[in-house]
């Protein structure tokens, strides 16, 4: 999974998906973080920002 930041948000990754979203309240970055929604992983919904937050 790509780097996480606070405040992203992962919806999933069906088409027809369940509609549910999660977002980033806070990141330890002690650990990869896997989201499964569905069977799937969950994608990083677009942005109209860039990932400067994880530099």
């Amino acid at each position: 999974m790509a780097e996480v930041c606070e405040g992203d948000v992962f919806v999933c990754e069906l088409d027809e998906g369940c509609g549910i979203e999660v977002k980033v309240t806070s990141v330890c970055g002690c650990v990869e973080c896997d989201l499964v929604c569905c069977g799937k992983q969950m994608k990083k919904k677009d942005s109209c920002c860039d990932d400067s937050c994880c530099s």
